[in-house]
């Protein structure tokens, strides 16, 4: 961002404008530069998250500047002139600023009516529910609050949750709410203690802990790396985050039965409701590299999905059961009853991480806002029922079936509740030009091309119809009712990509390839067999649960080349 001008201070556009704070310049000569770019630089700590501070060459601007001035001052308002002030000391020009928004404020309060922004029309949803609840009070005496003599010992004798946050961050103060709903959720039954430090008061604590962008939560336990939380800025996904951390992953299995009971969701009841899966990791004792590697991966994915690892003598029983080459990794899935196997002798790290991160995935999602860009990273068309309430039994089983007879795997089959989504209205509007018949299945191919294509309204959704009419996709028999344009939309400003900044990077694995566990794999495949019998051990396909592609070859020739652009509709 820049902090030096030379031009008209009415005629300057900062972010500080648009997001309702005033901006404060100092007037500067050469003669005197240096004095006042470090007046410039103390005015702006004092007046962190309340006014922008620029340095103004009064030597380059094309306009008169009284001969006297020191300081200008403009209010976030289009219609009201910049004022040109004499004030000699940093504490005058901030009490200047700090005035004269108390002024505002308590103007506000005195007249009883909201002078903000339309909230009917707020394009910032972050900023209006901020607005909206500024006068909300919250229960902060639920979370300690940490400073800089206490961060470190508080840290260091409990578990303890850290929320980073600045008052003057709108997104962070928005996020506080949620952070607070959470503690209200477990108070008195947690054994992690919530806290939360002001990093606009204590700027060396957060940056010593490698905090870059606010808000920012990590959890501290005893002898472990902080870990970072990289969800949703809500209340129910931090929540999954604090409880699934009750357990240190990955969770030591120790006998056969333990290993059952945590598949079938036994062992750990009181999570469930947080995950719909548990992975367990299967090796033979001597498989030291790739047991290591499964660790080091589920230590990446605390929080977001439960891992245990079973390494005994008799491994080769579940081996065996499940049809699970060693080493391998099982999906269980105890609310559907299903548990799958992935085997893990050729499967790089990185593939391993994007495995675990996949699989609290659903096999038939509904679509919302807050779970549609997990479904979006998966790189597949999208079959999706546009539904204005339940869908149909019929339909969900449907699609179960074709899931599991692995018919589905080149696509996210998913819904949409138009009652729980409103937007999916006007989705569909785009799509058709006006909002058809419901319920309406479609597919539409987001990532390479940006076909949509709408499967016929008169036949019923079958399995066999359905996979008549996607062959017929493939094939490039069916004509696209429209193609999303390939525009990007970008925002105004770096400061509003919000959803840039909630993408969470991809966490950092190891690059090289687990070669160890191939050559552990070849030397156990007769040495893990049961005594005095053939091995009932079944080999599967080493591609098994693989992500797809659709062919790009497949799709009409009038689809673009490059990969459309996230439609931003969804």
């Amino acid at each position: 961002m820049k902090t030096e001008v030379a031009e008209d201070p009415q005629q300057v556009s900062t972010i500080h404008l648009q997001l309702g704070l005033p901006l404060v310049f100092i007037i500067s000569q050469q003669a005197t530069y240096e004095a006042d770019r470090r007046t410039a630089e103390w005015v702006a700590w004092r007046l962190l998250g309340k006014a922008g501070v620029l340095l103004l060459s009064r030597d380059s601007v094309d306009m008169d500047i009284p001969q006297h001035a020191n300081v200008a001052f403009r209010r976030a308002e289009k219609e009201v002139p910049v004022e040109f002030l004499v004030l000699n000391d940093v504490d005058l020009i901030v009490s200047y600023v700090e005035n004269n928004m108390y002024i505002e404020e308590i103007q506000e309060d005195e007249d009883g009516v909201q002078k903000g922004p339309d909230l009917a029309i707020q394009d910032d949803e972050v900023a209006e529910t901020v607005y909206r609840d500024r006068k909300r009070p919250l229960p902060l005496e639920l979370t300690v609050e940490l400073t800089q003599e206490t961060f470190n010992s508080t840290v260091t004798t409990s578990d303890s949750l850290v929320l980073f946050y600045a008052t003057w961050h709108a997104v962070s103060m928005a996020f506080l709410q949620s952070y607070i709903d959470v503690a209200i959720k477990l108070k008195g039954t947690s054994t992690i203690l919530l806290t939360r430090i002001n990093c606009a008061d204590w700027s060396d604590v957060c940056s010593k802990q490698n905090v870059t962008a606010f808000p920012a939560v990590k959890l501290y336990k005893e002898g472990e790396s902080p870990v970072s939380y990289e969800g949703m800025l809500g209340t129910k996904d931090l929540l999954k985050f604090v409880q699934l951390n009750r357990i240190s992953c990955p969770v030591n299995i120790a006998s056969i039965q333990e290993a059952e009971k945590y598949l079938c969701g036994e062992l750990y009841k009181d999570l469930l409701s947080f995950t719909s899966v548990s992975v367990l990791g299967l090796f033979s004792p001597a498989m030291t590299s790739a047991k290591e590697h499964f660790r080091e991966v589920g230590k990446q994915l605390r929080g977001s999905v439960i891992t245990g690892v079973y390494s005994e003598d008799d491994v080769w029983i579940l081996s065996n059961k499940y049809a699970a080459p060693l080493p391998a990794m099982l999906l269980a899935r105890p609310r559907e009853g299903r548990i799958e196997s992935v085997p893990l002798a050729t499967a790089p790290v990185q593939e391993m991480v994007q495995i675990l991160a996949n699989a609290p995935l659903e096999a038939f999602p509904e679509i919302t806002v807050e779970n549609l860009p997990a479904y979006l990273r998966l790189q597949r068309p999208l079959l999706i029922l546009f539904s204005d309430g339940s869908i149909n039994p019929q339909y969900r089983n449907t699609t179960l079936a074709l899931v599991r007879q692995k018919q589905l795997d080149s696509f996210t089959p998913c819904w949409l509740n138009l009652k729980n989504t409103p937007v999916g209205r006007g989705i569909l509007k785009a799509y058709f030009g006006h909002l058809p018949p419901l319920p309406q299945l479609l597919l539409v191919n987001l990532h390479s091309g940006g076909q949509v294509y709408a499967f016929p309204s008169a036949q019923s959704i079958t399995e066999q119809n359905l996979i008549l009419w996607l062959k017929k996709l493939e094939a490039g028999l069916e004509n696209p009712i429209t193609i999303l344009s390939d525009q990007e939309w970008k925002p105004p400003l770096p400061a509003f990509d919000f959803l840039s900044m909630m993408d969470a990077p991809t966490s950092q694995a190891p690059t090289k390839k687990v070669e160890e566990c191939m050559k552990e794999a070849e030397g156990q495949e007769t040495a893990e067999q049961p005594q005095g019998g053939k091995s009932a051990t079944r080999r599967l396909p080493t591609e098994m649960l693989r992500i797809k592609h659709w062919n790009r070859s497949n799709w009409p020739k009038e689809a673009a080349e490059e990969p459309s652009q996230l439609h931003r509709e969804l």
